[in-house]
């Protein structure tokens, strides 16, 4: 088709006036403009059928060339949807933390304030005793006065001095 050989081709590849890439195999594929190929002036049977042949494949690559482009919007598409769905999900999983952190931070507090009440309550038992006690003391004070009281003479004796004569 270039009119030269394949090994020029590879030669002229390498020095970078050709422009092609390689396939996995090994293989150099070459760039071509279809408008700048020479027809030659004549052209045998074979040819006829070989440009035939190739105006076919190359609307059949073309076809397939539309195609992945229209894949590769729709995956390209797709992927930014998935990075907003990824992105959303970081934010929903930092907040998750941040909610779970707050948690352990009041199941904390809220054992501290178990453990407060508690002593509160084991306070009040022990000042409900406390009354108890200082009311029974009033009870046995007022009972012991009244005991004096009554055993006490309604005059009591003038005790003398010892240093006092008359």
């Amino acid at each position: 088709m270039l009119g030269i050989a394949p090994n020029s081709v590879r030669s002229r590849y390498k020095t970078g006036k050709i422009r092609g890439e390689r396939d996995n195999q090994g293989q150099i594929w070459v760039y071509l403009d279809p408008t700048s190929i020479e027809v030659r002036s004549n052209p045998s049977k074979g040819s006829k059928q070989e440009s035939f042949e190739l105006i076919q494949r190359l609307g059949y690559l073309e076809s397939q060339l539309a195609a992945r482009e229209t894949e590769l919007n729709t995956l390209r598409k797709e992927h930014d949807e998935l990075r907003q769905k990824y992105d959303q999900a970081r934010a929903a999983e930092a907040i998750t933390n941040e909610l779970r952190m707050q948690i352990q931070d009041l199941k904390a507090e809220h054992t501290s304030l178990i453990e407060q009440a508690t002593a509160a309550e084991r306070a009040m038992g022990e000042l409900v005793g406390a009354k108890a006690l200082i009311e029974e003391l009033r009870q046995d004070r007022d009972f012991l006065r009244e005991q004096l009281t009554a055993q006490e003479d309604p005059e009591p004796e003038r005790r003398r001095r010892w240093w006092w004569f008359r």
